[in-house]
């Protein structure tokens, strides 16, 4: 599995190299913040990429062993992770996406760490924080900022931590406002991008979206781990009073964080904000089905989809 996620790393980096992708599709949904963080770090993508990656891999592995999201200790959530947020959709072209991303990512491990102790401000209080700040440099990721009031019910967290969290979720905007106040920009510019990020529900277009995604063999791997999602979650559901009660949380918000990277799909955000998020969540649940479901064809499974991802990564150098 270890193999397998260096394999990949290797290719996802090789193709940052010679064929970067979604760079030029970017700014429109960037802060100006983003687009400072974007022209800080201009050509160091391709080595920003794969270290992001590998930061979010060990995270989310740490996150599924430490919390007891699955029985089993294994790397397959790396090759998951690798495969469903660098594989397919993780756009090279951007640090301010990866950072964003990672913060999300980061907030979901303090936020998990949180349950079941008394009074965790600091834990709360960060995972909030990182959540806002995320939206500061992608305002897209407001839908995930909408998500937490009910991560703080899910993991029951008391009203005095809720309110603190709201308070460092939407620290960052204020001295942001003011920054981009002396810039000539509205002071509430953020809010204005949060409006009308939060469109209503309507049929993609799936023409741009395939043209994003790169092709037809992104879009076989796309949907093949959309699938998988779905019978993870469906083994899931059988398996839900055998689970733990942490890791029965773990999987419902992951369950939801998936729902809500599909709703921004729908929505009309960019590929390049939505499918990460949808990447990120698939971890634990498909992680789930290989654990519970072991056989010769999780095995022809696993094998597809690394194939899958290694020609996604390997077609455009040609």
């Amino acid at each position: 599995m270890l193999l397998t996620f260096v394999v990949l790393l290797v290719a996802q980096t090789t193709r940052a190299i010679v064929a970067p992708y979604w760079a030029e599709s970017l700014s429109d949904n960037l802060s100006p913040l983003g687009v400072w963080i974007d022209g800080l770090f201009a050509g160091a993508g391709v080595v920003i990429a794969p270290l992001a990656v590998v930061v979010g891999a060990v995270i989310i592995t740490r996150i599924i062993t430490r919390y007891t999201l699955s029985p089993v200790r294994s790397f397959v959530p790396m090759m998951l992770f690798a495969i469903g947020v660098s594989g397919v959709v993780f756009p090279v072209g951007s640090p301010a996406l990866m950072l964003s991303l990672l913060m999300v990512v980061h907030s979901t491990n303090l936020m998990i760490m949180s349950f079941k102790r008394t009074e965790r401000f600091s834990e709360v209080m960060r995972a909030s924080f990182w959540v806002g700040l995320a939206t500061l440099i992608v305002p897209d990721m407001v839908y995930v900022l909408i998500l937490l009031p009910f991560q703080w019910l899910l993991w029951q967290r008391t009203s005095r931590e809720m309110v603190a969290g709201l308070i460092l979720a939407l620290l960052p905007l204020f001295p942001a406002s003011f920054c981009w106040w002396v810039e000539g920009k509205e002071p509430l510019w953020l809010l204005g991008e949060w409006c009308a990020t939060l469109t209503p529900l309507h049929i993609p277009n799936f023409e741009v979206i395939f043209e994003s995604v790169g092709g037809v063999w992104s879009v076989a791997l796309g949907g093949l781990l959309i699938l998988l999602t779905l019978t993870s979650t469906v083994v899931f559901i059988m398996g839900f009073n055998s689970m733990r009660l942490r890791a029965r949380k773990g999987h419902i918000f992951f369950a939801v964080l998936y729902l809500v990277g599909l709703f921004m799909l729908l929505c009309g955000s960019r590929p390049a904000v939505a499918l990460p998020i949808m990447g990120y969540a698939m971890v634990p649940l498909i992680n789930t089905l290989f654990v519970r479901r072991q056989g010769v064809l999780s095995a022809v499974i696993y094998i597809v989809m690394a194939l899958l991802a290694l020609v996604v990564a390997l077609v455009p150098l040609f």
